[in-house]
């Protein structure tokens, strides 16, 4: 059958019946308002759920922020609140005197004419110098110096027990020191002033009480030397021939041990050195502050007990980076030789070489202590003078 034109196509179409087809939608309806309302919540909820996993720009920022916060708290930390000197004692110090517990012959006198290492400290109203010379105290007047010039030192301070590093108060009434009396082991220690001539205990202008103890010395250090317990009376003639009878303990340390005591500038109290050891002997310091007793309160004998590792603590160690407070007690290095400066700071020395262990051969050249300040009110610690060239 043959093709058909493409005008025949058209006109068959046209032939073709017309026919127009309508397609219809039923009505749309829109959801219930409560639905429309359970969705948006869903959506709120997913939102935040998505927010506090997924990173944020501003989510970084606030994470930033809080390690900045947990650094500047971590920085200012005192590492020492946190860690507790347990190590000893483990239980209460056993009462014992290196003076009478130990029965060996007291006798020893010298006469020398120089010393080395001596410390000493001036009188501030009198200027009369003390110092000390191998564990015993003595006294310089200076209105003897002023008149003769070379003079004789008078022992105020002597006996069994090492008695060293005496400084007056500011108003010298009482003078504090360092002795191992007692307990064995060095604590700080106070007695009145009274002025060279009053407190020298070998005087040849002896009163009732010193002259009678020394007319009986002789006989009660052999009953000591022979492990004669040691009664009151002669307890008493002891102390007046050393020179003891006003001396009060302001520390009471049986392990660790305390040095370099200086009076605050009201006289209420002293700063003084505490020294930790730990792997090895040498002690790393500490600043303490402890009270002490009025002229008043020593002549009353009035003491109150004074606890074990009593004190305040107001200058501690630092430790390096990554050490934790249990790790405090193992840090052989902090402040020493500490110094009031004013009412409220404190002038202090420390080995800044040396990070955690102490080492032997160091160069001085290129320095090794710096010089620092604290305020105790504000707790802001400043540098005085730099190791090097310091």
């Amino acid at each position: 059958m043959a093709s058909k034109t493409a005008h025949e196509v058209v006109g068959i179409a046209a032939e073709l019946p017309y026919t127009t087809v309508t397609t219809q939608h039923p009505a749309s309806r829109r959801p219930p308002t409560f639905i429309r309302i359970f969705k948006y919540l869903v959506l709120c909820s997913a939102a935040v759920t998505l927010s506090n996993i997924l990173p944020t720009p501003w989510s970084a920022l606030r994470i930033h922020s809080r390690v900045s916060e947990v650094s500047f708290k971590a920085t200012f930390s005192d590492p020492a609140s946190e860690w507790e000197d347990n190590v000893w004692p483990l239980r209460e110090q056993t009462s014992w005197d290196i003076s009478t517990d130990f029965p060996f012959p007291r006798k020893l006198e010298y006469d020398v004419t120089e010393g080395t290492w001596l410390r000493l400290d001036v009188h501030p109203k009198s200027g009369d110098i003390v110092f000390d010379m191998l564990g015993d105290l003595y006294c310089l007047p200076a209105a003897d110096v002023a008149a003769k010039g070379l003079t004789k030192a008078r022992p105020i301070l002597l006996g069994a027990p090492y008695d060293s590093d005496p400084h007056f108060s500011p108003e010298g009434d009482r003078l504090v020191f360092r002795s191992d009396a007692e307990l064995g082991v060095e604590n700080i220690w106070v007695t009145i002033w009274k002025g060279c001539e009053a407190m020298d205990v070998r005087s040849t202008e002896s009163n009732n009480d010193l002259g009678a103890a020394l007319k009986d010395q002789a006989f009660e250090e052999s009953l000591l030397a022979s492990g004669v317990k040691e009664n009151l009376s002669r307890k008493y003639n002891r102390f007046v021939r050393e020179g003891r009878l006003d001396a009060q303990r302001v520390t009471n340390e049986t392990y660790r041990w305390v040095s370099d005591a200086r009076f605050h500038p009201s006289g209420d109290k002293v700063v003084a050195t505490k020294w930790y050891t730990s792997g090895r002997s040498l002690g790393a310091g500490e600043g303490w502050e402890y009270p002490v007793p009025s002229v008043a309160d020593i002549r009353n004998q009035k003491q109150a007990r004074i606890a074990v590792g009593h004190g305040k603590r107001i200058t501690s160690r630092t430790l390096p980076a990554g050490w934790s407070s249990e790790d405090y007690g193992d840090q052989q290095i902090g402040p020493e030789q500490h110094v009031w400066s004013g009412d409220d700071s404190i002038i202090y020395s420390k080995n800044v070489v040396d990070d955690s262990t102490f080492s032997y051969s160091k160069d001085v050249h290129k320095g090794i202590y710096t010089i620092f300040q604290k305020n105790l009110t504000t707790g802001d610690i400043e540098t005085l003078a730099d190791a090097s060239p310091g």
